[in-house]
């Protein structure tokens, strides 16, 4: 069975799905193809602003991370700027069409930003973090700096939104959507076809349709 992991650099918790990424294909056997897509453009269609510029979300989520970072073994470091201009290193992800070179490009950039602390919105440190990792940096770059490249990650962000894709990383496996790390529990239940939201209680769950209360809806008009 294949998926899609949409991602984007600019996201921790995109940095840890992707840490746990292979772990996920071992024990599902999952075929994961990883998908760059513009955050921005997913905050934009839903008319939001990231977690790191809403100032208690920001501190939830330092702490947050902190846990779950500490707590599986994954190394990480505080990236110099957040938030960032991630387009180039996107770009030249969904640009490539070699999955086995795309998740290069992904390994290294994400080790660049959440590791080593590179600002990759700068293209040297972007170079740099590449030929680190053994890439052509100058064919990647070319690449990455095309029209057709912008075409190709503006397409990404589209699909996923049609998708319902509200944030990263989000897995889909046929209509099914899974966000964050988190949820790769339920990847797995899904899969053996444990999925607790189709015993009784679940069902019921989401056969409901809510609509706000007439005392809602006055309190809005109000305001």
């Amino acid at each position: 069975m294949k998926a899609r992991f949409y991602f984007d650099y600019i996201s921790p918790y995109a940095f840890i799905g992707w840490q746990k990424l292979n772990q996920l294909r071992q024990n599902t056997g999952l075929e994961i193809e990883p998908v760059p897509l513009l955050f921005a453009g997913l905050l934009r269609a839903y008319g939001q602003i990231g977690p790191a510029e809403h100032p208690a979300k920001q501190k939830w989520m330092q702490k947050n991370i902190a846990r779950k970072c500490e707590e599986m073994g994954i190394a990480i470091k505080a990236p110099q700027f957040h938030p960032f201009n991630p387009l180039l290193g996107l770009r030249i992800a969904a640009e490539e069409q070699d999955l086995s070179v795309r998740e290069k490009i992904i390994d290294a950039l994400m080790s660049a930003v959440w590791q080593q602390q590179k600002h990759i919105s700068e293209e040297q440190d972007v170079i740099d973090a590449l030929d680190q990792a053994g890439l052509d940096s100058s064919a990647l770059i070319k690449q990455g700096l095309s029209k057709s490249a912008s075409d190709r990650l503006k397409s990404n962000t589209e699909e996923a939104i049609k998708q319902g894709v509200f944030g990263v990383p989000t897995i889909v496996i046929d209509e099914e959507l899974f966000f964050g790390q988190d949820d790769y529990r339920y990847i797995e239940l899904y899969l053996a076809n444990k999925d607790p939201s189709k015993n009784e209680q679940g069902q019921d769950w989401l056969s409901s349709e809510w609509q706000a209360s007439s005392m809602r809806k006055e309190m809005k008009q109000r305001s």
